[in-house]
């Protein structure tokens, strides 16, 4: 006998997490932080109580098979980084825009002009490692792990 979720259990999570869009699993980033909400999901047991957090979309496949087209991530801002965590990196707009690309990575390390990132299954003739100055990185968020949205 298999233990799952009752449907009762489901319809108690609150829908009240945004979903703020596409993260790109690639390198042509086609998702940026522009304010709109394009979806709300159920808000898991380890998030309960947790402020500003927000779902997307993954969207590509560098990162496959950690993270599949269409898989839904969750971030919570006031979870930091750390090396060897998946994260959503946000670019600072470039001149005459008004938001960057954004995308999902692993996070290997970080200096204090560089961050160096991993993915998966980089297109052909891309590399798998590959640093980004900090200077042009508006924001990295980490992407929360099964465990922490379980709440164990």
């Amino acid at each position: 006998m298999s233990v799952g979720m009752s449907l009762r259990s489901l319809a108690t999570m609150k829908r009240d997490i945004p979903v703020r869009g596409t993260v790109v699993g690639g390198t042509d980033g086609d998702f940026s932080f522009n304010g709109d909400v394009v979806d709300m999901v159920r808000r898991p047991p380890g998030l309960v109580g947790a402020a500003s957090v927000f779902a997307l979309y993954v969207h590509g496949d560098s990162m496959s098979p950690r993270f599949e087209s269409g898989d839904l991530i969750f971030i919570n801002p006031s979870r930091p980084p750390t090396p060897g965590c998946d994260v959503v990196v946000e670019m600072a707009p470039k001149l005459g825009e008004t938001t960057g690309p954004c995308y999902v990575k692993r996070l290997l390390r970080r200096t204090a002009d560089k961050v160096a990132l991993r993915q998966f299954n980089p297109p052909p003739g891309v590399k798998q490692d590959f640093e980004l100055d900090r200077q042009e990185i508006k924001n990295i968020w980490r992407v929360l792990t099964a465990g922490e949205l379980l709440g164990l």
